[in-house]
């Protein structure tokens, strides 16, 4: 939330605001499909209220999440807990990178 507070100013500049959040799975399926999609929603829908609060006009933002894109192999504690992430982007113009794009990176393609 430290680091969400100070990028306010930036993101109230902003025409467009993206929220892309993740989650991990555990290893053996502990994790159901439905939780970590519901948790990845959630992750994304808390960014989003708070720059509300802060007064960024609903609109401008808009938000989507994915539970098989990772930044880290998935397979580790470590990578687990640097896949519990979100991702704020800001744009010039109200339209931002599609999904696909913020995730070009990411170790599996995403299926949104």
């Amino acid at each position: 939330m430290k680091a969400l507070t100070a990028l306010v100013p930036e993101a109230k500049a902003a025409e467009g605001i993206h929220i892309r959040a993740y989650t991990s799975r555990s290893p053996g399926g502990r994790n159901s499909q439905d939780a970590n999609e519901t948790l990845a929603a959630a992750r994304a829908e808390a960014i989003r209220q708070h720059l509300i609060q802060a007064g960024i006009a609903p609109s401008r933002i808009s938000t989507s999440h994915c539970t098989d894109c990772f930044i880290e192999p998935n397979d580790t504690v470590a990578g687990q807990q640097a896949n519990r992430q979100a991702v704020v982007l800001l744009s010039a113009t109200h339209d931002v990178q599609p999904p696909a794009e913020i995730d070009r990176k990411r170790h599996s393609a995403c299926r949104r």
